[in-house]
């Protein structure tokens, strides 16, 4: 179920998943949410991950982004056009790269694939990112 967080001036959702084989999926018809490029979708794991997963969709396709400040590990939250750590002020181009600090690192990519349905699956362990190759 997907629902809207209102995050400063911009809007977010909220999808929750649940992992399969070290991997989340997220079907078709919950991506044309995110058909406009720059707009993002935080998928809540279920089990065996920490952080919640930001999904960006950009207009050349799918960024998965980890939701932890590299900073000092806050929870980072997407706003209109960047990433947002409340409790610091770092933030984060819709690529996962330091636009402002105190963070210098980038936050953490998770490999992204379309499946044969116009779906796309996760990749959020390195044993499910062997078994895609």
């Amino acid at each position: 179920m997907l629902t809207p967080l209102a995050i400063g001036c911009a809007t977010a959702r909220t999808l929750r998943v649940q992992t399969r084989s070290g991997r989340v999926s997220v079907g078709s018809d919950q991506l044309a949410l995110l058909a406009a490029g720059g707009q993002a979708l935080t998928l809540l794991v279920g089990e065996g991950l920490v952080e919640p997963i930001i999904l960006v969709s950009g207009y050349d396709g799918y960024i998965a982004l980890g939701s932890t400040c590299t900073h000092l590990g806050c929870r980072v939250r997407p706003g209109r056009g960047a990433i947002i750590c409340p409790c610091h002020g770092s933030t984060y181009n819709l690529q996962g790269a330091v636009t402002r600090g105190p963070a210098q690192r980038a936050l953490t990519r998770y490999p992204v694939s379309i499946d044969s349905h116009g779906g796309i699956s996760v990749v959020l362990s390195p044993e499910a990112a062997e078994g895609s190759e």
